[in-house]
């Protein structure tokens, strides 16, 4: 069995994206954060970009995003993003 942590994507308009998932990567102002199940606690500054994720399923999922906020904690993964577009894979 895969290790999987949950997801949570909210925009201004609300919840945008809820899901199990195996990895993400997500966009900060300085680079990027990869990030499997177990991740240590953070809360950091989220960078407008690609945001890609690898669901429980295997399949790939993209989305651009905006400026905001991310954070993990507890096996769970919360992004905070001004905007949230589906991107082509």
């Amino acid at each position: 069995m895969l290790n999987t942590f949950r997801l949570d994507i909210t925009t201004p308009q609300g919840s945008e994206y809820s899901g199990d998932i195996i990895h993400a990567q997500i966009p900060l102002d300085f680079g990027c954060m990869g990030v499997l199940a177990n991740h240590a606690p953070i809360v950091t500054i989220l960078g407008s970009g690609l945001c890609r994720l690898r669901e429980k399923s295997g399949a790939e999922v993209l989305f651009k995003v905006g400026e905001g906020v991310f954070s993990v904690a507890h096996n769970t993964a919360t992004l905070l993003t001004q905007s949230l577009e589906k991107a082509a894979s």
